[in-house]
């Protein structure tokens, strides 16, 4: 088995575009995908918890 090459650190959040092999605007359409998806999930997550929580406090006091 071949060991991977460290990678350089940088001082950068993340890394340059190229080191995935994604052209800049694929990344930017994924990254925005990804970020409308965790909205979603964000949005029904709170819609559960409002929906639940009258439920759950009612089995907890009975």
């Amino acid at each position: 088995m071949t060991a991977m090459p460290a990678r350089a650190t940088s001082s950068r959040q993340s890394p340059p575009h190229s080191d995935y092999g994604i052209a800049s605007d694929r990344y930017d359409d994924l990254l925005d995908s990804l970020r409308g998806l965790a909205e979603q999930i964000q949005a029904i997550s709170q819609h559960a918890a409002a929906a639940y929580t009258p439920v759950v406090a009612s089995i907890i006091r009975d």
